[in-house]
């Protein structure tokens, strides 16, 4: 019996009073609250399951969209026609910014990742604006080049001309090894446009110095 007046019943009193109210909540849920019909469960794991897919389909749709825009980086040959190529493209790139390689140092390759990495090291001098032009030039995402490093000095105060060392990465996967392997033909030579085709020995002869 609940009696609060009583100092010694006052505590279960209170104990008694919050079971009866836990209760009647209870109930009360019970009655207001409708159970989930068979129906019901059935529409919510289907919901639950179209709401996966869906998110599915836009993970691979976004890793679709990564895989394409890092193709577009690479390049595909073998080491002599990928170097070759980005030699003939240097060049082309060094000449529309009337500059001229004053070096071109192929370093040695490194596996990355299922590719192969092709650091390069190039020299080349001339008024800063121009060269800052060429560099720019370079790092743009169509001649798939990765700016390293970059040292630049003055070579003469007077003229405002600089002499730059530049670091850079070319990517490719080899597209004769995968072949071997059973893999996809290989694609077509190196997205160059007929103006890039320069000669392995004409863009060589550009580079010394």
């Amino acid at each position: 019996m609940i009696n609060f007046k009583n100092r010694a019943e006052a505590v279960p009193s209170a104990i008694l009073l919050c079971a009866i109210l836990t209760l009647a909540a209870t109930l009360a849920y019970m009655i207001l609250v409708p159970l989930p019909n068979a129906a019901g469960v059935v529409q919510g794991r289907e919901r639950s399951r179209r709401q996966l897919v869906t998110q599915i389909a836009q993970v691979r749709e976004r890793a679709k969209e990564a895989h394409a825009g890092s193709d577009a980086r690479l390049w595909n040959g073998d080491h002599d026609t990928v170097m070759a190529a980005i030699l003939a493209r240097l060049t082309k790139v060094a000449a529309h910014n009337n500059l001229t390689l004053a070096a071109f140092r192929p370093q040695k390759p490194q596996q990355v990742s299922g590719m192969t990495e092709l650091p390069i090291t190039l020299q080349v001098s001339g008024p800063y604006p121009t060269v800052l032009a060429f560099l720019r030039s370079v790092d743009a995402p169509a001649n798939r080049l990765a700016l390293r490093s970059l040292q630049i000095a003055s070579s003469d105060a007077a003229t405002n001309t600089v002499a730059a060392t530049v670091g850079l990465s070319a990517y490719y996967r080899d597209s004769s090894a995968a072949a071997a392997a059973g893999g996809p033909a290989p694609r077509a030579k190196t997205a160059l446009s007929a103006a890039d085709s320069a000669t392995p020995a004409a863009a060589s002869g550009g580079s010394r110095g």
